[in-house]
């Protein structure tokens, strides 16, 4: 896939993969085969945000990039991705944070993100595209507006990255993509989300924290005090706190605990029967 990767020609490409307590060969896989990868060995204790930083902090000090893209080790990109990427940042025109549209790679192909907008409740986001929902990806195409971006194909310029202090290491494996787009726009620059940048994820293969999967309700608990979890309880009061009006964090906090517990009675104990 790396080998067909089409870079457009005012660019150049380098590659840092941070390995993380990886047990299933992708050193050597990536030095025998991609001898030209740049490798960050972490302890096996850094999770999500702070393999992130790390891979960062390498590519600034040693690389001098311009733009760095965040990318999952569960994702496929088309030989297009990058040129269709780099295309709509270059039309935008601006110093801004780029994301792209990510789809299931199992088909039919399902919206995993769409971009979100203001919704009816202030503060209350919604998704362009309904989450799950069916599409064809080749009726998608153009560059929106969005109010946050994760971190599956998010093109960041490098002087944003180091004004902002890169992520957030207060939230260890989820909030802190999210975090850093909510941070970036309180500072000015603009997120957009690219309709022709198109990642495909292995969705099914996820973490059980996340919404959509069915999980025992021991495990729903549990999952509410595991700091390394989508629900945890102290992660999301934090994440609320800094992004949503102080006065109002009451009603967001409850909002959001009971919209968890509705869906994990919908999908685990409704759909079940």
């Amino acid at each position: 896939m790396l080998g067909n990767m089409i870079i457009p020609d005012s660019y150049t490409l380098d590659i840092v993969c941070v390995i993380d307590g990886s047990t299933d060969g992708t050193q050597q896989m990536l030095s025998e085969k991609f001898p030209s990868v740049h490798i960050v060995q972490g302890s096996g204790n850094w999770w999500y945000t702070r393999s992130m930083n790390e891979g960062f902090k390498y590519a600034v000090k040693n690389l001098s990039p311009d733009f760095l893209l965040t990318l999952n080790d569960d994702l496929e990109l088309k030989e297009n991705y990058l040129s269709a990427l780099l295309g709509a940042f270059s039309h935008i025109k601006q110093d801004c944070l780029l994301g792209s549209i990510s789809l299931s790679s199992e088909k039919p192909h399902v919206i995993t993100f769409s971009g979100t907008r203001e919704g009816k409740i202030p503060y209350q986001w919604k998704p362009y595209l309904n989450f799950m929902s069916a599409v064809d990806p080749n009726k998608l195409t153009g560059v929106i507006p969005s109010k946050e971006l994760p971190g599956r194909g998010m093109l960041i310029p490098s002087h944003i990255l180091k004004e902002l202090n890169y992520f957030d290491e207060r939230f260890p494996q989820y909030h802190s993509d999210f975090d850093f787009c909510l941070r970036a726009a309180k500072r000015g620059y603009p997120i957009f989300v690219s309709y022709d940048a198109v990642l495909y994820s292995h969705v099914l293969k996820t973490s059980d924290s996340t919404t959509f999967k069915k999980i025992s309700t021991k495990k729903f608990i549990k999952n509410l005090y595991n700091p390394y979890s989508r629900k945890h309880i102290g992660q999301n009061a934090r994440y609320i706190w800094r992004h949503k009006p102080k006065l109002l964090f009451p009603y967001f906090y409850s909002l959001w605990f009971l919209l968890n517990v509705i869906n994990h009675i919908r999908i685990n104990i409704i759909n079940s029967r």
